[in-house]
């Protein structure tokens, strides 16, 4: 069994305030809430759609022992991490690690069936996967709940991508994470005259739960900012024109706005920005959205004070 200090989490000056863990056990979301009374702890345990079961147990010298129905949890707090044990009754026991979500993140998958009606044909499946992220503060799992919603993530309800009829999958993947920040990117396929798809990218800050936006970036270094990504853009379009010079009039009026500030992913290199240049699908493959890289070691005059980037700058 692994070593704790208990006081990293409920010292005497947490005595008596409740403390939330989160995990995932066997696929399933769950959440711990402990209160500490001496060597006494009370609190409840949640897995996933179920009703909060209550939890007894106690802190004796650095192990940790709750029960709750006929589960027992025993282990050891290190560092914002619960790790140890969760075993049932004639039943042997299974690894658990909790932990504040922040740290090391916590995602499961939402994994859905929609169904989509198009151009008179029967009712076809859509495939549907979408992260979800398990946060210990409550506030902040209601921020990223709302972020990480279909309406958010898609700029659509169910029902309104069901009755569109272009979709045929949705899923998801993690590109990067590092210093309690996490890209998200959210693929959504289709097809209708021809097959597409688009990708929503995100970064978000786990101590708060909110995707990183435009915000990130000083207002007085924003417009410095946009005059980059609009000339590296318009390189990116040259070579492009110069291979496939028919698409020029179809590119002569695409820049780089602030409005394009928000639209962003993150990497081991630094921050990659994207724009959609709306091409017609006939051409679209002569000149693919352009990627426009700015290197962590060259962010920080452009980004604010309080910036969790920051973390990310060498030196």
């Amino acid at each position: 069994m692994i070593e704790l200090t208990w006081a990293l989490l409920l010292g005497e000056s947490l005595a008596g305030a409740p403390v939330q863990l989160v995990g995932v056990v066997e696929g399933e979301a769950v959440r711990l809430e402990l209160t500490r009374a001496g060597r006494r702890l009370r609190g409840e345990w949640t897995a996933g759609d179920d009703p909060a079961q209550p939890v007894r147990g106690r802190a004796r010298g650095q192990v940790v022992l709750v029960k709750f129905g006929d589960a027992r949890l025993e282990g050891t707090l290190r560092e914002g991490a619960l790790e140890g044990s969760l075993s049932h009754k004639s039943e042997a026991g299974i690894s658990v690690t909790l932990g504040d979500g922040v740290s090391a993140p916590v995602l499961i998958s939402r994994e859905e069936v929609w169904r989509r009606e198009w151009d008179g044909k029967p009712s076809q499946e859509i495939p549907v996967s979408l992260p979800q992220l398990l946060l210990a503060d409550m506030d902040a799992q209601a921020r990223v709940d709302a972020a990480l919603s279909p309406e958010s993530l898609l700029d659509a309800s169910r029902e309104d991508i069901e009755a569109d009829g272009w979709v045929d999958s949705v899923s998801w993947s993690v590109p990067w994470q590092a210093e309690g920040l996490i890209a998200l990117e959210v693929r959504v396929s289709g097809s209708g005259a021809y097959p597409s798809a688009s990708t929503r990218r995100l970064v978000i800050d786990l101590a708060r739960g909110e995707p990183l936006g435009a915000e990130i970036f000083a207002a007085e270094a924003r417009d410095a900012l946009t005059a980059r990504l609009d000339a590296a853009l318009r390189e990116e379009i040259a070579l492009a024109v110069a291979d496939e010079p028919e698409i020029a009039g179809l590119l002569a009026d695409v820049s780089f706005s602030e409005a394009n500030l928000s639209q962003f992913s993150a990497d081991e290199s630094g921050l990659t920005f994207t724009v959609e240049l709306g091409l017609p699908h006939a051409v679209a493959a002569a000149m693919p959205p352009p990627v426009l890289r700015v290197p962590w070691e060259e962010l920080g005059p452009f980004l604010t004070a309080d910036c969790p980037l920051r973390r990310l700058i060498p030196g």
